[in-house]
């Protein structure tokens, strides 16, 4: 059985190998993050372009200024919430794109040129799409079952004046639902790679020999990805730390704070690519076949 130390070693080889493709991912963030801003930067422009008012804004904000803003725009306005969802869902479509190519160069390290990185993409795009859509399922009912325990807390203690057991209550509650989100998101993220390591094309095949896989390998994968977890937190902590150390200054803030986020969001994208990387590594040599090796006789024909 390979070891935590091997497969963070072999997962960030892996990762190193690969960091071209992190500038494309970072691009795509960049890119359509610039088209949703556009409609909203665009009436600000409108506003603001030709108005006396922009000055004083840059140096305090005016609520005055921000109530006629959403009278004047508010067709624009009411149109963002649908813009938004839209350019959600077409960000989770791109990102199950992204995955196929990403698995598929991890586990194939002699392949992970561009080429193969997009071909793996369009190969497995519509065999991650159903994944999804059935861990989309296992996710309604978590987020329903969070729901109902959070309704029947609230029935409960409805007339009880003893706060601290219904901080207990919720704390077991959010304990519960954090495991269960988990859990759905490494057998979504082990069944990915289950299906390009075995080229499978049935989502529920593959899904039931990812669950049989996590069982036999609990500890191993649980400790690999708490580990992972706690290391981005670590970090989203450290950020926000340093965020709140920035200059006070608009212009400088906005900058500032504008650089940092880019950095946040490429470290996140390299951590994404570490929890595939430790994931593939893992899957490989757990679900590697065992030969034996036997000692035979061979006759060579002296006596």
């Amino acid at each position: 059985m390979i070891s935590i130390k091997s497969i963070f070693i072999s997962a960030l080889r892996n990762v190193f190998l690969n960091l071209k493709f992190v500038t494309l991912f970072w691009i795509t963030n960049l890119t359509i993050a610039f088209a949703l801003t556009l409609p909203l930067f665009s009436a600000l422009n409108d506003n603001l372009k030709f108005s006396s008012i922009s000055q004083t804004l840059v140096g305090n904000f005016d609520l005055i200024w921000l109530i006629q803003f959403r009278n004047i725009y508010q067709t624009s306005l009411d149109a963002f919430p649908p813009l938004l969802i839209a350019f959600a869902i077409l960000y989770i479509f791109i990102q199950i794109f992204y995955q196929g190519g990403l698995i598929s160069i991890f586990i194939n390290n002699k392949k992970n040129h561009t080429v193969d990185f997009f071909f793996g993409a369009v190969k497995y795009f519509y065999r991650f799409f159903k994944v999804s859509l059935v861990m989309f399922f296992f996710y309604f009912i978590a987020v329903s079952f969070n729901t109902l325990m959070h309704y029947a807390i609230d029935v409960i203690f409805v007339d009880s004046n003893n706060q601290m057991l219904i901080f207990i209550f919720d704390t077991i509650r959010f304990m519960i639902f954090l495991f269960l989100m988990i859990v759905i998101n490494v057998i979504s993220d082990y069944t990915k790679i289950n299906i390009v390591v075995n080229d499978s094309s049935i989502a529920i095949r593959a899904i039931m020999r990812t669950i049989i896989f996590i069982k036999n390998n609990i500890v191993l994968i649980l400790i690999v990805y708490l580990s992972l977890t706690i290391i981005v937190i670590i970090f989203g902590i450290l950020y926000n730390f340093l965020e709140a150390e920035l200059p006070s200054s608009t212009l400088t803030f906005l900058f500032v704070t504008f650089l940092f986020q880019q950095v946040l969001i490429i470290f996140r994208i390299i951590f994404r690519m570490l929890f595939y990387a430790t994931g593939v590594a893992l899957y490989v040599d757990a679900s590697a076949e065992v030969i034996e090796a036997t000692t035979e006789d061979v006759n060579l024909g002296v006596k």
